[in-house]
This record gives C-alpha cells, sequence and structure tokens, in this order.
C-alpha cells in the first residue's frame, strides 16, 4: 500500500506548469559537479514505512505488511521524519478489511497494529528491504497545524520486538531550505509505487517554490521523479543534507488496485495515482520547530516540553531532553562532534525550592553526580550542563544518559554521541 496526498490543480494548471519546466526550456545542469556527498550512509538513512498486522493461526505469532510511505532517520538514536498523513494512514488503516496470504494458502484477517510504524531499511545492494526484518517505531511527535504535513517517529525496537541496545543509525544532518535556489539540485530518495517497494533515487532541480503572504516558503517544486509511496521520503541538496520531505505530487489519472489484497476493488481502491509529473517537497524549515522540541534545543524551545500548561499535581515534572552543542554553542541534532551537552526539564508548582540529585553517565557508568536546586514557583526549568573533562575538546562517543530524582521519582533523557564524521579533506 502506498500512500501521497495530491493538490486540487485543474488540468490547466498542470499543462501551464509543465510547459514552464519543459526540457527544451529549462534542462538538467549538465556542468554541475557530482553528488559526492550522497554516501551509503546517506542512502541508508532513507527508509520505508509500512503497517502490519498480526494473527495467530498455530500458537504462534504471524505477520504481513503493507507499504504506506517514505521517512528519513534523522539522529543516531533513531528518530525518523515522515509526512503526518502517512501515521494518519496508518491509524486508519485499523478501519479497514485487510486480507494475509498464509504459507498454506489460506486467506485470513489480521489485526492491524496502529500505534507502531514498521520502519525497513535497505542493504548495500540496494532493491527492497527484507519484509520480514526491520524496526518498529512509536509516533512520538505530530503536527497539530492542519498545514504543517510533517509527524516523528522513534524507532524502539526490531521488527519481532527485540531490544535494539544502544545502536546507532546511519541518519542525515538537516540542512537549510531557505538557501535553496531555483536551478540547484535536488535528489529525491525514497520508495515510490513505481519502484515496486525498492530504494529509488531519483535527480533533479528546484524547479520553484511557494511562498505565502509573510514571504515564507511553504512548498519546494521540483522535476525529480515523484510518485506515490514517496511521501515523507528523503530530499537531499548537494551536500547531502535533508533539506525537505517530498508530500504532494502532481498527476493526470488513475487507476484501480487491490492495494489490501483482498481480491476485491474498495471504493477506496477504485482510483489509485498513476505516474506522477512535478513533486511538491515541504521545506525542512518548517520542520525546525518539531523536531528541536524532540530532540532538545535552546532553552526557548523545550521550556515547556512535556509539562501540562494548567498542572494539576504539585511537583510535576515535564519530559526531560538532552541538547547536543558544538564549541560555538551550535546546535547539533546529530550530535557528532559535540564539546558539550545540557539535560533539560520543565516543572511546575513547586510551593518551596527543593535540593535533588542529578547524574550524567555515559555507557552505562556514572560520570557525575551532584546535587541541583530546583527554585519554587509556578513553572520552571532547570539545566545541568555536562563537558569533557579539562572543559575541552569533543565529548568520547557513547550513549550517554542524563537523570534527575525529584522526590524519589527518577526521570531521564538519552542521546547517543557518535564518533566525529571523518573530513573529506
Amino acid at each position: 500500500m502506498f500512500c501521497l496526498r495530491y493538490p486540487s490543480l485543474g488540468p490547466g494548471a498542470i499543462a501551464l506548469i509543465l510547459a514552464l519546466i519543459t526540457p527544451a526550456l529549462l534542462p538538467h545542469p549538465a556542468e554541475t559537479a557530482p553528488l559526492t556527498s550522497v554516501t551509503r550512509r546517506t542512502l541508508a538513512a532513507a527508509v520505508r514505512i509500512d503497517y502490519y498486522g498480526s494473527y495467530v493461526p498455530d500458537g504462534r505469532e504471524w505477520r504481513c505488511s503493507w507499504q504506506i510511505g517514505s521517512g528519513t532517520i534523522i539522529s543516531p538514536d533513531g528518530y525518523v521524519l515522515t509526512n503526518q498523513h502517512v501515521v494518519d494512514a496508518i491509524r486508519k488503516a485499523g478501519t479497514r478489511r485487510h486480507t494475509c496470504i498464509h504459507t498454506d494458502g489460506r486467506r485470513v484477517q489480521p489485526e492491524i497494529a496502529t500505534e507502531y510504524a514498521v520502519v525497513r531499511v535497505t542493504g548495500d545492494g540496494g532493491g527492497q528491504p527484507d519484509d520480514n526484518d526491520g524496526y518498529l517505531a512509536e509516533i512520538v511527535r505530530e503536527s497539530s497545524n492542519p498545514d504543517l504535513d510533517v509527524a516523528l517517529l522513534r524507532i524502539v525496537a526490531r521488527y519481532w520486538g527485540q531490544g535494539i541496545g544502544n545502536r546507532s543509525f546511519p541518519y542525515l544532518r538537516i540542512g537549510d531550505s531557505d538557501a535553496l535556489r531555483e536551478l540547484d539540485e535536488l535528489y529525491v530518495i525514497g520508495y515510490p509505487g513505481i519502484g515496486e517497494g525498492s530504494r529509488i533515487t531519483a535527480r533533479g532541480i528546484v524547479s520553484g517554490f511557494v511562498v505565502n503572504s509573510e514571504g515564507q516558503r511553504v512548498w519546494i517544486w521540483t522535476d525529480a521523479e515523484t510518485s506515490f509511496g514517496n511521501s515523507g521520503g528523503t530530499a537531499v541538496n548537494l551536500d547531502g543534507e535533508l533539506v525537505g520531505l517530498p508530500t504532494r505530487v502532481t498527476w493526470t489519472g488513475c487507476k484501480p488496485d487491490d492495494v489490501n489484497g483482498d481480491s476485491q476493488i474498495d471504493e477506496w481502491e477504485k482510483c489509485r495515482p498513476a505516474g506522477g509529473s512535478l513533486g511538491m517537497v515541504t521545506p525542512i524549515n518548517l520542520a525546525r520547530s518539531m523536531i528541536r522540541r524532540a530532540l532538545g534545543s535552546a532553552l526557548p524551545e523545550i521550556a515547556t516540553s512535556g509539562l501540562d500548561p494548567n498542572p494539576a499535581a504539585p511537583d510535576q515534572l515535564g519530559q526531560p531532553s538532552i541538547t547536543a552543542f558544538d564549541a560555538t554553542g551550535a546546535w547539533l541534532p546529530g550530535g557528532a562532534g559535540a564539546t558539550h551537552l545540557a539535560g533539560c526539564v520543565s516543572y511546575g508548582q513547586l510551593a518551596a525550592s527543593q535540593t535533588d540529585r542529578s547524574t550524567w553517565y555515559r555507557d552505562d557508568r556514572a560520570l557525575i553526580s551532584e546535587a541541583v536546586t530546583l527554585p519554587a514557583g509556578d513553572r520552571g526549568t532547570i539545566c545541568v550542563p555536562l563537558a569533557p573533562a579539562g572543559a575541552s575538546g569533543l565529548l568520547a562517543p557513547g550513549a550517554y544518559r542524563w537523570e534527575i530524582i525529584v522526590n524519589g521519582a527518577s526521570r531521564g533523557a538519552r542521546i547517543i554521541v557518535p564518533p566525529p564524521e571523518p573530513s573529506n579533506a
């Protein structure tokens, strides 16, 4: 099953757009330097998003799955960026009838899991991911803005429930979509329906932008081949940085498709998009606030993260977060090259200041434990920094955890600091 949202463009508008970017008028820039920064690591960070159903015909669990879109791993601890409508489609799948064909040919109706997405990773050899492997990801952030089609997942286990330990995932750096210009090269990586479930990389250009009344870019047009299944996937610049999410595509036709495998065409399967023309990419800068809240950022972004705006219980704690910074104080979403970390947590309704305990760990070994004071007040935030010995140089690679104990209750957060990326010089 594949999913991509389409705008309501009439035939005249589509014809005009296509006429404006015909190859005769706007050829691919043949003289542009090759995209040397797109490596196996870049491709490995582009993942397929599936949903699954399970059934127990013979005393053990069996599973079958359906593709719903694409995504990008944006941190070494397994945060995955995708479209909100991909997440919505997973939830809607639980209300529809699905059919799995068992190994003996029986048709069975599985119970659809709507609380997790399945993240499939393609190996170095390319092609299709292993449908019997992958990861389960929980939905951790969703957009409350109907105009922002972005959601965040977090990998929490292997497909069959095994733990992931301290595994570090390949991930992409976050780029600056406002730095893009028309005619810049753009690579779209994902799992379009026309690729039959395989990872596909398409090369194109930035064909134009849609700008709102405030001068903010809300869409990037591209002629890179985009089709249903690319939703939530990967759009990178020449430096291999994530600059957007393929989200919509203009299309000129449709065809029936038995998506759920029940040997009949249901109403919602009568018109599945066929082919693609112009892709519409969500600029990554629109998603920065959501990414910062999930991965950690400067205090203004996380001061109320996880905290009820009207807390009813005293001494309420929000969800702790860890932020990685470089020597200049710039936020590092991936953690590579970090010189210091900051563990922060919000709290509410402290009648009097109190002293509690904060502990930093690396690979489950305590690094530093100290008393911290939470000032009294209706709302506050406390941050505890961690720097390498001598307060200079890079933090040692490893899995870092920050834990704070308040009134005997422990809350914590974790981040993986990978080795510094090798220099291309």
